[in-house]
């Protein structure tokens, strides 16, 4: 029987393998709802080593083997910075990210589904920086063409299922200004990262398609950088009649 599975696997590669099992059920490991999520902070917040707790999903500073080369997203945030003044990072957990991001930008928004992180955020960068939580769909907590920039990274992967991704394009053409942009970390089959956690099911063309709806245009669909997911940057460019 192994060498049969193995002899499939050669014949129509691994990548397409994995896609099988998955529209089969064999991947199948639960944690892709909200209730997954809010455990995670809750667990970080109990952990004795914080630190090594968020290192898990990467350190910002290197290449990290099985997620990919963290060092571009943190050149790519920093050169954002040089033309927005406003940004939002959604699942901002202990703060890695945020710091880049209070160090780079002017007003920065920090939101997770969690308010117990709060202390733990006010020690590490004082009041520079606003709070909201989510419902893990919804960005309703701020005010409209407020944001320039909408940030995540190692969030936005196990939500319930892609209708919940759409949501979240819908809210971000909600709160972006015109000009402003999405950098977002997403799952997507077209990686075997992705499929290989089972992180949310949804391909390349339906994050395009969910794009256009909402009217975002797609910048850059990154599949190169990371292992586990995309990056995709978009644009929030509101065509006015003269």
């Amino acid at each position: 029987m192994y060498n049969l599975i193995k002899l499939f696997k050669s014949l129509i590669g691994f990548h397409n393998y994995l896609l099988l099992k998955k529209r089969m059920g064999f991947i199948k490991l639960g944690y892709n709802n909200i209730q997954h999520q809010r455990k995670w902070s809750q667990s970080f917040l109990k952990s004795n080593n914080q630190k090594e707790y968020s290192n898990h999903w990467g350190k910002i500073d290197q290449y990290n083997e099985g997620l990919g080369d963290y060092r571009i997203v943190k050149d790519k945030l920093v050169k954002l910075s040089e033309s927005n003044k406003s940004v939002l990072e959604i699942g901002c957990l202990d703060g890695k990210w945020s710091k880049v991001l209070i160090d780079k930008f002017k007003d920065v928004h920090l939101m997770d589904l969690d308010d117990k992180l709060v202390p733990l955020l006010r020690k590490n960068f004082g009041n520079d920086f606003n709070f909201y939580t989510t419902e893990g769909n919804e960005l309703s907590q701020l005010n409209d063409n407020s944001i320039d920039l909408i940030f995540s990274m190692d969030s936005l992967l196990r939500l319930p299922n892609k209708s919940f991704i759409l949501c979240y394009f819908e809210e971000f053409k909600r709160v972006l200004k015109n000009n402003g942009q999405v950098y977002v970390h997403l799952p997507c089959n077209s990686k075997v990262g992705s499929i290989e956690r089972d992180f949310t099911f949804i391909s390349k063309n339906e994050i395009i398609r969910f794009s256009k709806k909402v009217g975002l245009e797609v910048i850059d669909f990154d599949e190169k950088t990371l292992e586990h997911g995309i990056l995709l940057n978009l644009l929030n460019k509101i065509v006015r009649n003269s």
